[in-house]
């Protein structure tokens, strides 16, 4: 059952937070993630020319270019929503390691780190992830103009090279014809469209205690069944949205829980003041909203881990034990 499954995952906080970590040693372990997820993206960019027969040339054709998009985390096995999410995260971890604890050598290797991992991102063209990485990256270079951190051409420089990267990512087949559908397509046209539809119709009509944790997937096919949706049935897909797949399986209770739970660790997040906490605490509540990442074991260690390393971690050290 999904209890059995997902129990022993509990014991990760408890796991992370046993032991004390320094803010260098946070500082490691996040770039050791950083360092794995870059090996991943390089391993996925030569293995699908590989495992798909295809050519570096191929990609100057938008169906081919759109394809090898499509299955680009196909070779390590991931959803583009998850690998997108991750990778999104080591965006804001290189961020925030160029702009504040490298010296000129260092910066200039993280530099071509982030445009390596920015021009990635926009090739798995997870439209939630990448613009929710661009605004934090606006957002963030103006909030530095603003307290003066910069001298004068380096606000400039770097606007001009996200400027650049943006644009270029907005090139890419696969990524525009996302946006175009949102742009264009209307809701209908949307696969999540049905998804959220029965996820707010089991909520709505259970709202106190929902349908419990066990017997949401039996509901939630019985729903799509009304709407004759074959894809859903056939791949048994979740909500796609923790909210909503709380609401349904827990009801108005557990669902207050969770956003409660988001906020206190957005507010801790802003006390701190460091873009990685305010980062991953936004990039994850906006997947939240297109992905059940909490149904899947890859979402909930990805949140269960950083949240204790990022948040309880910062708690134990301010108040050691006596």
């Amino acid at each position: 059952t999904f209890i059995e499954r997902y129990l022993c995952l509990l014991g990760l906080p408890i796991a992370f937070s046993s032991f004390k970590v320094s803010d260098r040693g946070l500082d490691f372990l996040l770039m050791i993630f950083v360092g794995v997820c870059s090996l991943c993206a390089v391993y996925s960019i030569i293995s699908t020319f590989i495992v798909y027969n295809l050519l570096p040339s191929d990609l100057a054709t938008k169906e081919y270019f759109s394809y090898y998009s499509w299955v680009l985390p196909e070779t390590i096995g991931l959803k583009s929503n998850y690998y997108s999410l991750f990778i999104g995260f080591c965006l804001v971890i290189v961020t925030e390691r160029i702009f504040t604890k490298s010296k000129r050598p260092q910066q200039v290797l993280l530099m071509l780190l982030f445009c390596f991992l920015f021009v990635f991102l926009g090739l798995l063209s997870s439209r939630t992830s990448f613009f929710a990485v661009v605004f934090l990256f606006i957002f963030y270079l103006s909030k530095m103009i603003f307290q003066n951190k910069f001298k004068v051409a380096n606000p400039l420089i770097i606007g001009i090279s996200l400027v650049a990267l943006i644009v270029l990512s907005l090139q890419f087949p696969f990524l525009q014809s996302k946006i175009d559908n949102v742009l264009y397509g209307g809701t209908e046209n949307d696969p999540r469209y049905i998804l959220f539809q029965c996820g707010w119709r089991i909520f709505s009509e259970n709202f106190l205690f929902g349908v419990g944790i066990c017997d949401v997937k039996e509901v939630a096919l019985s729903c799509y069944r009304t709407f004759d949706d074959v894809e859903a049935i056939d791949n048994q897909y979740n909500f796609h949205n923790v909210f909503l797949q709380l609401a349904a399986s827990t009801g108005i209770l557990g669902l207050i829980a969770f956003i409660v739970l988001l906020v206190s660790l957005f507010l801790q997040a802003v006390k701190i003041n460091r873009m990685v906490h305010i980062g991953f605490i936004f990039l994850f509540t906006l997947a939240c909203m297109t992905e059940s990442l909490l149904t899947r074991n890859k979402g909930l260690i990805f949140f269960a881990t950083f949240a204790t390393l990022l948040f309880i971690q910062k708690r134990h050290e301010e108040n050691p034990p006596r």
